[in-house]
């Protein structure tokens, strides 16, 4: 199934490509038939101004030569009213080759339509293989529901889905929606993750754009705040409240006693303490271990019960 998700997917993608350079030299064909046609338009345009004013003489002409009731005058009002029909009949020649122009780019412009619509239809088919193919490499976490991520930069999907395949299931079986909002927070915080305030609630995680411009850098920024909310979830779902109580005393104890926390970040509360440790015990255990070895016991023995 795997190998005909990708080969399904290879044909696509190739489709798409060709159908893409087809579509950039319609689009540049298109581009150059429509300014000869406008082109061609506005000179039939003007010409055809030029014959309805002098239409517009014509009769004036025709009608002062009437109204002079002079001898003679009678025959040279008919000839002005005949030349001032001969000019409506060029103007409105004209007008006609100006409108059949412009209806010359009829054709071209719905190939480039439907060209698009064949376009928008692969992008939608590559999309839904691409998904089918997450799907497929981790099943544990196909209950998740991903938004907001298709114009999203140093963030992926697909590089979420690889940092909590990591993890115990057990512990990512209770993240139901994962959010990226294209806006940045004034606390120029990246994530945030919902309490758990009644039984059955999954946690629902919203990821903001970062202010970092390197994007090797906003991808490192990205991951350890992934890895953050997920300890967020590992402390309100997972925890027992006396687990819980116990670490409260910690980062109580910590605070009164003036010794360091595992990040500056950490000391804003119990819980971003806790969020920070997790974050520390995935991505440098060791360290968590050697400095801060009461809150790895503590992360150690619940993660162990999970996985």
């Amino acid at each position: 199934m795997s190998e005909s998700i990708s080969s399904q997917l290879k044909a696509l993608t190739q489709q798409h490509a060709q159908l893409t350079a087809q579509l950039d030299g319609m689009q540049a064909d298109y581009t150059k038939a429509k300014a000869s046609a406008q082109a061609t338009a506005a000179g039939h345009r003007a010409s055809g101004d030029a014959a309805a004013a002098a239409m517009r003489a014509a009769f004036a002409a025709a009608a002062a030569a009437a109204a002079a009731a002079q001898p003679g005058t009678k025959g040279m009002a008919a000839g002005y009213a005949a030349q001032g029909r001969g000019f409506l009949m060029q103007a409105q020649g004209f007008n006609a080759q100006a409108a059949a122009a412009m209806s010359a780019l009829d054709a071209p412009r719905a190939a480039l339509s439907e060209a698009r619509s064949s376009l928008r239809q692969l992008d939608t088919q590559i999309k839904t293989l691409k998904a089918q193919q997450r799907l497929m490499r981790h099943p544990q976490l196909r209950h998740i529901k991903f938004r907001g991520f298709d114009n999203a930069r140093g963030i992926s999907e697909l590089m979420i889905r690889e940092i909590l395949s990591e993890l115990p299931p057990r512990l990512t079986a209770e993240i139901g929606n994962i959010h990226y909002v294209h806006k940045f927070r004034e606390d120029m915080a990246l994530g945030l993750t919902s309490q758990h305030l009644r039984p059955g609630d999954k946690a629902h995680i919203t990821l903001f754009d970062s202010f970092t411009f390197e994007l090797e850098e906003r991808e490192i920024e990205y991951k350890d705040t992934v890895i953050h909310e997920v300890g967020h979830v590992m402390f309100g779902w997972l925890m027992s409240l006396q687990q819980q109580l116990a670490w409260g005393m910690l980062y109580l104890d910590t605070l009164r006693s003036g010794e360091d926390f595992v990040t500056d970040y950490a000391a804003l509360s119990k819980r971003e303490d806790h969020a920070e440790s997790f974050r520390i015990y995935q991505t440098n255990l060791s360290k968590l271990y050697a400095k801060h070895r009461e809150r790895y016991d503590i992360i150690d023995e619940l993660y162990k019960e999970i996985s």
